[in-house]
C-alpha cells in the first residue's frame, strides 16, 4: 500500500507538469497553424512545406503519447480505485483519484486539440501542395511546364553525374502546326496540343515527366533508359497520334495530324545547354527528313 502510494506521489505532479506543457504547446500550435501564409517564392513554399510535414509527424507522434498516457491514468485510477483503505488513508485515496480525474480530463482536452491541430495542419500541407503542383503545371494540358521540366532536367542531371543513372531527353513538335491554326483556328489547335499532352501522359512510367516545352512543343524526361527503348516508346508514342481523331468544334468535326522527334541520351559531362542542343538538332533533322518520324542524336 505505502510503495503504491509513494508512486502515485510521484508520478502526479510529473504527470500534470507534463500534461500542461504538452496543453500549451498544442495550444501554440493550432494558432500558428491557423496563421500560416501561402509564400509566393517556390523555394519559401517547398522550405515551408517540408517543415509542416515534419511538424505533423510531430503532433501524430504526441497525440498517440498522448493516448497511450490517458490509457495509463485510467489503469491506475481502476487500481486505487479498488483499494480498500480506511482511516487516515481514505481522504488521501479520495484526492488522488480527484487529482487524477482532473488530469484525465485535461489530457482529453489535449486530445481533442491536438486531434484538431493534426488536421489543421493536414490541410495546410495539403494546400501547400497543391499551390506547388498548380507554380509546375501547364493549365493548358495538364502536364508539366517549363519550370517543371527545367528543375527535373537538373535533378536528373545531378543523380546522372554523381550515380551514372541515365537518362534520355525528347523533344516532341507537331507538325504543320501554324497550318492548323490558320486552316481551323486557334481553338482547333489549342485542341491538338491537349490530346497530344494527353497521349504523351499516358505513354510514360510514373518516374518519368512530360512537360510542355513550348507553343506546339513537348518535352520527355525517361527516366533510367537508354536510347534504343526511348526510341521505342516515342515510335508508338508518334504512330498513336496519326492515327488519332481529334475532335473539335463541339466534337461536330475531327483533323488528323503528326507530330516529329528528336531524342538524345545523356552523356559525361552534359549540362541542360548541350543534351537541350543534341535532341534539338534531332528534332531538327527529323522535320527536314520529311516529318511524322523519331531521330536519335548522332554525330
Amino acid at each position: 500500500m505505502e510503495t503504491f502510494l509513494q508512486g502515485l506521489f510521484w508520478f502526479v505532479p510529473v504527470a500534470l507538469l507534463g500534461g500542461f506543457i504538452g496543453y500549451w504547446v498544442a495550444r501554440r500550435a493550432a494558432r500558428a497553424s491557423t496563421r500560416v501564409a501561402l509564400p509566393d517564392d517556390m523555394h519559401q513554399r517547398d522550405a515551408l512545406l517540408r517543415a509542416m510535414t515534419l511538424l505533423v509527424r510531430s503532433t501524430d507522434k504526441l497525440t498517440s503519447d498522448v493516448d497511450v498516457h490517458i490509457h495509463e491514468l485510467e489503469d491506475a485510477c481502476r487500481q486505487l480505485g479498488e483499494l480498500h483503505v480506511t482511516g487516515e488513508f481514505a481522504p488521501i485515496q479520495a484526492a488522488l483519484l480527484s487529482q487524477i480525474a482532473r488530469i484525465l480530463e485535461s489530457n482529453r482536452h489535449l486530445e481533442d486539440d491536438l486531434i484538431c491541430t493534426r488536421y489543421k495542419l493536414h490541410q495546410q500541407a495539403a494546400e501547400l501542395d497543391r499551390t506547388r503542383q498548380e507554380a509546375r503545371t501547364d493549365s493548358l494540358t495538364g502536364v508539366g511546364n517549363r519550370k517543371a521540366f527545367d528543375e527535373h532536367l537538373t535533378f536528373l542531371l545531378a543523380q546522372f553525374h554523381n550515380e551514372r543513372t541515365p537518362f534520355v531527353l525528347v523533344l516532341v513538335d507537331v507538325d504543320n502546326f501554324k497550318e492548323i491554326n490558320d486552316s481551323y483556328g486557334h481553338r482547333a489547335g489549342d485542341q491538338v496540343v491537349r490530346e497530344l499532352g494527353e497521349i504523351l501522359r499516358h505513354s510514360v512510367r510514373d518516374s518519368d515527366l512530360v512537360a510542355r516545352y513550348g507553343g506546339d512543343e513537348f518535352a520527355i524526361l525517361f527516366a533510367n533508359i537508354d536510347e534504343p527503348t526511348a526510341h521505342s516508346v516515342t515510335d508508338r508514342i508518334r504512330q498513336q497520334l496519326e492515327s488519332h481523331a481529334i475532335l473539335w468544334d463541339d466534337d461536330v468535326e475531327h483533323l488528323s495530324t503528326t507530330c516529329s522527334i528528336g531524342l538524345s541520351g545523356v552523356r559525361n559531362d552534359d549540362t541542360h545547354d548541350t543534351l537541350l542542343q543534341r535532341a534539338d538538332q534531332a528534332l531538327y533533322r527529323a522535320k527536314h527528313a520529311g516529318r511524322n518520324r523519331v531521330t536519335v542524336y548522332s554525330d
